[in-house]
């Protein structure tokens, strides 16, 4: 193994804690934040999403391209894990994108004062999709592991 892939295998280990690491993080801090009411939780979320629009996409695509890249450069069962990391990442932005971040427009054109009427509806389902989507990234970590480990 080359020293270059070496690189991008740690590199793709990282990325992919990283983005485990943040999704559990914000699963229990959001099942947290459920016991505040509408306005404080609007606010609340107001301000972690201003943090976490600009910096989990790029965090989040550079651990994509590095477990493709390492699947790419790999051999045997470290490729495999590799791939199944990325398509498991791949599978959380699809769930990102078609469930919540439309969730995510919605709050952020709401103020304290003018919420929607089924706020803590939308709560709700925006944290049991956050679940899913942090147990896709725990398990995508869970094998950039696995595959670094087999190298």
């Amino acid at each position: 193994m080359t020293h270059a892939a070496c690189v991008v295998f740690y590199l793709a280990v990282f990325f992919s804690g990283t983005i485990g690491g943040l999704l559990f993080g914000t699963a229990i801090e959001q099942q947290q934040l459920t016991v505040l009411a509408g306005p404080a939780w609007v606010q609340a979320r107001h301000s972690i999403d201003a943090v976490f629009s600009r910096l989990l996409p790029y965090v989040w695509n550079s651990a994509l391209i590095l477990l493709f890249v390492s699947a790419y450069m790999a051999h045997a069962a470290a490729r495999w894990c590799f791939l199944a990391a990325g398509l498991l990442l791949l599978v959380g932005i699809v769930v990102t994108l078609v469930i919540e971040v439309p969730i995510n427009k919605q709050i952020a054109s709401w103020t304290t004062d003018n919420m929607a009427a089924n706020w803590a509806e939308l709560r709700a389902r925006w944290v049991r999709f956050h679940w899913v989507r942090t147990v896709m990234g725990m398990a995508a970590f869970a094998f950039a592991v696995a595959a670094i480990l087999i190298v």
